[in-house]
């Protein structure tokens, strides 16, 4: 579960994350620092001993999630990317539905083979 707080505007603004939730997202999003918080439960550190794995930890899934900032495949499409902040797959797949779109309504000269 979510919980938001429902300002006097109307306006939603994020509050916390339900236990469950919050759990869930560790383990699949997160699952080298969810494994280093429960072995770090299980056993008696000094608190500088606890805050250094956390540490580590943190910087192993930095290292592990990397966000590639994927490149549209086409030169129209890289054009259209440094106009707009349009992802990517958008632009991909606006330029494709374009490109069959013009294929459909080709006819050439001659015969068909």
């Amino acid at each position: 579960m979510i919980h938001f707080e429902l300002k006097d505007s109307g306006e939603l603004k994020f509050e916390k994350f339900g236990e469950a939730t919050e759990g869930k997202v560790m383990e699949w999003g997160y699952p080298l620092l969810d494994a280093a918080l429960a072995e770090i439960a299980d056993q008696t550190l000094t608190e500088g001993e606890r805050a250094n794995a956390i540490r580590e930890a943190v910087a192993a899934e930095r290292r592990r999630v990397v966000h590639r900032n994927k490149e549209p495949e086409t030169e129209l499409g890289k054009r259209i990317k440094r106009l707009s902040d349009v992802p990517a797959g958008l632009i991909n797949t606006i330029v494709k539905s374009q490109a069959r779109k013009s294929m459909d309504r080709f006819r050439g000269k001659g015969k068909v083979q």
